[in-house]
């Protein structure tokens, strides 16, 4: 997935679910994480505090909390 500010980092996990930390493209900072939240049974994103959101980039990660999804269904 192509992103105009955010980057998604597969991170090495010994879990059975991926990890994907989101950054910003332009200054490389931690933004937050996608990873698997049992309660609910499904990827969700888990921001740093105090980030700001626009609703193009929510709309961005919840492309790829969707990609995540489905790989997992497959």
């Amino acid at each position: 997935m192509d992103s105009r500010h955010l980057c998604f980092v597969h991170m090495p996990s010994d879990r059975t679910t991926e990890v994907q930390e989101v950054r910003s493209i332009s200054t490389g900072g931690l933004l937050g994480k996608i990873s698997w939240y049992g309660p609910w049974r499904a990827y969700c994103f888990f921001p740093v505090e105090h980030t700001v959101w626009s609703k193009g980039c929510m709309q961005e990660v919840l492309t790829k909390i969707a990609q995540m999804m489905a790989a997992r269904s497959r």
